[in-house]
C-alpha cells in the first residue's frame, strides 16, 4: 500500500507541476478582466492555474471579499483594497508593498519566471531573473518580469518552518539582479576570501515558498547532492521533490546538464524516499519516450532507476511507484503520443482499458492496469467518452471490496463531462445502490480537485449536506 502520510504534501506538488506545465502551453496571460456572459464562460476563468499560482493570504482575501461583497458585481479594484488588508496584517514587509503592482506582474503575463541564483565570492549571493520559455514562441514574453518574494535558507542554519519562507528580499521589474551580502566573511591565511568556493548549499524559496523554478550554479547543485547522500532528511521532503522536479524541468529547457540531475537523485539508489522518488519516476518515464533515439542519455537513466531502493509491503511486493519505468511493460509509455498530466500514457492505458471492456485482456495486462487502478482508470474516464463511462458505471456497482470501489469511484470524479459528475454525486441518493458513507465523501473530495466539478459540488454540498450528515 502506499504510505498516504504524504498525501497532502504529493497533492500540493502534483498542483503546481500541474499549474507550471499548464502556463508553458499558454501563450496569453492570466489576466483578471475577462467578459463573459454565460456561467459556464465564467467557471472557465477558473483554470486550473487560478487555483495553483496563490497562498493563504490570496485565499483569505477571495474569502473576505466574496463575504464583504456578495451578490455584487465582481471589482477587482475591491479584491485588491482587501488583498492590501490581508498582507498587511500578515508581516510588517506588506505595509510598503503594492499589491496591485505584484498581482499585475503575475496575471498580466505569461509563463512565469526562472530565479537564478550564484555565490560570486566574498560571502555574497546573485540573483537574478528569466522567464521560463514557453513551448509556442511569444515575443513579449522575453521581456517578462515578475516581483519575486526570495526566502533563503543554507546548510549551516537550515530553516524550512514557516517564518524560514517569509522573503528577506524581492526581485522586481525595476531591480531583476541583485547581489547581496548572505555569508558572513572568514579570514583565509592561504588567499584572499573570494577566490574560496562556498563549502555549504543554499536553497532559494524551498517549500515553495513562491511560485516560479531556481537554477543554481554547478557548485550549489553539487553542495546540495553531498547533503542528500550524507542524510537527505536536512532537507524536506517537499523541497526534495521541488529540487528534483526543478533541476529535470530545466535539463529538458536546456539549461542544465543531464548529469546534474542525475548526480540530483543519486541518494534515491540508497534510501526509500517514496515521496520524492515519485516525481522522479515521473521524468524518469518521459525521458525514456523522449531518449528513444539518444541512447547515451537513456543509459544513463536506466543505470540509475534500476538501482532505486524499494520497500517492500507487508504482503512483500514492491510499492506502489516501482514500476513506473519497467521497460516491457504494457504501460512503459514506449511510443506513446499523449500523456496525461501525471505521467500516465493516455493511448496505452486506452487500449488496456478496451481489452478490459470485451473481455480479452491477458493476465499481464489485468495488472498493469490494476496496479495503478485509480491512476489509470481516471486518464481513461478524463480522456474517453460514453462508452468507457458507461463500463465503468457497470463496475462500479459489482459486489467488491468498498476500497476497491473506492478508487473506481475517484477515478470517476476525473470525469470532464458535467452531467455524467451529477450522475455520480447524485447515485448516493438512489434505492438501488448501496453506498457506503465513506465512498461518498472520497467521492467528494476527489471531486474537488477537479474544476470542472468543483461549482457542482459546492451545490450539491449546500443543497444535502443535512442529508449526507445523517448517514
Amino acid at each position: 500500500m502506499p504510505n498516504n502520510t504524504y498525501r497532502c504534501e504529493a497533492e500540493r506538488h502534483k498542483s503546481i507541476r500541474s499549474a507550471m506545465k499548464f502556463e508553458e502551453e499558454r501563450t496569453e496571460p492570466l489576466t483578471v478582466i475577462r467578459q463573459v456572459e454565460t456561467a459556464e464562460e465564467a467557471e472557465k476563468m477558473f483554470d486550473p492555474l487560478s487555483y495553483s499560482k496563490g497562498h493563504e493570504e490570496f485565499k483569505n482575501a477571495l474569502i473576505t471579499y466574496m463575504d464583504r461583497h456578495q451578490f455584487q458585481s465582481v471589482n477587482s479594484r475591491n479584491f485588491m483594497e482587501i488583498s492590501n488588508e490581508q498582507l498587511h496584517q500578515n508581516r510588517e514587509f506588506g505595509r510598503t508593498m503594492n499589491v496591485t503592482k505584484i498581482m499585475n506582474s503575475w496575471t498580466h503575463q505569461p509563463s512565469y519566471p526562472i530565479v537564478r541564483c550564484s555565490l560570486p565570492g566574498k560571502g555574497r549571493i546573485r540573483l537574478s531573473q528569466m522567464p521560463f520559455p514557453l513551448l509556442r514562441s511569444n515575443s513579449s514574453q522575453a521581456n517578462a518580469l515578475w516581483w519575486i518574494p526570495i526566502a533563503m535558507t543554507d546548510g549551516r542554519r537550515p530553516d524550512f518552518t514557516r517564518e524560514g519562507t517569509y522573503p528577506r528580499v524581492w526581485i522586481t521589474p525595476e531591480h531583476p539582479t541583485l547581489e547581496i551580502p548572505y555569508f558572513p566573511q572568514v579570514s583565509n591565511r592561504d588567499g584572499p576570501a573570494e577566490d574560496q568556493e562556498p563549502d555549504t548549499w543554499i536553497i532559494v524559496n524551498g517549500q515553495f515558498a513562491s511560485y516560479g523554478r531556481v537554477l543554481y550554479d554547478k557548485a550549489n547543485w553539487r553542495l546540495i547532492s553531498n547533503q542528500l547522500m550524507l542524510n537527505h532528511t536536512v532537507i524536506p521532503k517537499v523541497t526534495r521533490a521541488q529540487l528534483i522536479d526543478d533541476a529535470f524541468t530545466l535539463a529538458l529547457a536546456g539549461y542544465l546538464d543531464y548529469q546534474v540531475v542525475v548526480e540530483l537523485i543519486e541518494y534515491l539508489t540508497l534510501v526509500n524516499d517514496e515521496f520524492v522518488q515519485s516525481t522522479s519516476l515521473f521524468h524518469l518515464k518521459l525521458i525514456q519516450e523522449r531518449s528513444r533515439h539518444n541512447e547515451s542519455l537513456y543509459n544513463l537513466f536506466k543505470e540509475y532507476t534500476s538501482r532505486f531502493k524499494f520497500e517492500k509491503t507487508e504482503h512483500g511486493e514492491l510499492d506502489d511507484y516501482s514500476d513506473w519505468v519497467r521497460v516491457g511493460d504494457p504501460l512503459d509509455g514506449v511510443g506513446c503520443l499523449n500523456w496525461s498530466d501525471d505521467g500516465v500514457c493516455v493511448d496505452q492505458v486506452m487500449r488496456l482499458f478496451h481489452v478490459q471492456m470485451d473481455g480479452s485482456i491477458t493476465p499481464e495486462e489485468k495488472k498493469a492496469i490494476s496496479e495503478h487502478l485509480e491512476r489509470n482508470w481516471c486518464a481513461v474516464i478524463r480522456y474517453g467518452g460514453k462508452e468507457e463511462w458507461n463500463w465503468a458505471w457497470r463496475a462500479s456497482l459489482c459486489d467488491m471490496w468498498s476500497s476497491q470501489r473506492t478508487k473506481i469511484l475517484s477515478a470517476m470524479s476525473c470525469s470532464q463531462d458535467r452531467d455524467r459528475l451529477k450522475q455520480l454525486l447524485s447515485r448516493v441518493f438512489s434505492p438501488t445502490i448501496e453506498q457506503d458513507p465513506h465512498e461518498t465523501f472520497a467521492t467528494i473530495e476527489k471531486m474537488t480537485e477537479n474544476h470542472v466539478a468543483r461549482s457542482i459540488v459546492l451545490n450539491f454540498l449546500a443543497t444535502n449536506l443535512e442529508i449526507l450528515g445523517r448517514q
